[in-house]
C-alpha cells in the first residue's frame, strides 16, 4: 500500500494489518494501531481469509484516517474502519463485506463526493459524513484467491469503471439517483476479454482507459467496453 501524507504526518498501513501514524520531520510514531485485534478478528483467521496479507492504502478524510477493516469476526466482517487523525482512536466502521486488495476513495458521482471502495464481491458508496450505504454493485472474488486489486475510475458524470483479472475483464456501471435520492446501479457494458488487470490500475484519456491486461498493455473504449487496441 501507499502511505498517506496530512499536515505532516506520515499515515502508513501494513500489509498484517498495523497502522501507523509517524511524524514526517522527526520519523517518530505518533499512535499505532493493530487494526484486525482492534475489530476483534482472530490473528488465524484472518491470516487465511486475506492470504496474501492487505494492500490497502490509506485515506484522509477531515479529522479521520480510513483504512479497510476485514474478518471474518462476531457480527461479520468490515468494509471500512476509521481512526482519529490525531489520537488513533476509532471513530467508526461503515461496510459488512470482506476486504479485497483495494483502497478507499472519494470519488465524485452525479455532483455528490461519496466514499467509493471495493470488497471482496462489490463495489460500494457511503456517504462521507453519515457512512450511510449509498449503493452497491455486484463484483465476486475471493481475498484469499481471485482477489479484486484494481481501484474503479470514474469514466463518466454518475458512470465507473471496474477491471480484474482470473477471467472477469472489464465492466462499467451507472450510478443512477432516483426523485427519492436513493441511488441504484445499473450495468452500461462488461468485456471479460477486456483490461483483465490484476496487480495494476488504469488510467483514462479522452474517452479511453489504458491498463495491462494480464501484463500486456491494452485500450478499451470507455464508451462501449471495445477493444481499441492491444499490444
Amino acid at each position: 500500500s501507499a502511505p498517506a501524507l496530512a499536515d505532516g504526518v506520515v499515515f502508513a498501513a501494513g500489509a498484517t494489518g498495523w497502522l501507523h501514524a509517524i511524524d514526517g520531520a522527526t520519523g517518530r510514531v505518533l499512535w499505532k494501531k493493530d487494526v484486525p485485534a482492534d475489530l476483534g478478528i482472530d490473528a488465524a483467521a484472518h491470516a487465511e481469509a486475506i492470504a496474501w496479507g492487505r494492500a490497502g492504502s490509506p485515506l484522509v478524510l477531515d479529522d479521520v484516517v480510513v483504512v479497510p477493516g476485514g474478518g471474518p469476526r462476531d457480527g461479520g466482517p468490515v468494509t471500512l474502519v476509521a481512526y482519529d487523525r490525531s489520537s488513533g482512536e476509532r471513530r467508526w466502521t461503515a461496510g459488512d463485506d470482506q476486504i479485497s486488495s483495494c483502497s478507499p476513495a472519494l470519488l465524485t458521482l452525479g455532483g455528490r463526493e461519496q466514499l467509493v471502495v471495493v470488497g471482496e464481491s462489490r463495489v460500494m458508496a457511503f456517504d462521507p459524513a453519515s457512512r450511510e450505504e449509498l449503493w452497491r454493485f455486484p463484483w465476486p472474488g475471493h481475498s484469499n484467491s481471485d482477489a479484486s486489486c484494481t481501484q474503479p475510475v470514474v469514466i463518466g458524470p454518475a458512470r465507473v469503471f471496474v477491471s480484474k483479472g482470473y477471467g472477469i475483464g472489464a465492466a462499467a456501471f451507472d450510478v443512477v439517483t432516483g426523485d427519492d435520492g436513493t441511488a441504484t446501479t445499473e450495468e452500461a457494458w462488461r468485456n471479460p476479454a477486456g483490461l483483465k488487470t490484476k496487480f495494476t490500475n488504469v488510467v483514462t484519456h479522452r474517452g479511453h482507459v489504458y491498463g495491462l491486461s494480464d501484463g500486456i498493455l491494452e485500450c478499451l473504449r470507455a464508451a462501449d467496453g471495445k477493444r481499441v487496441w492491444k499490444g
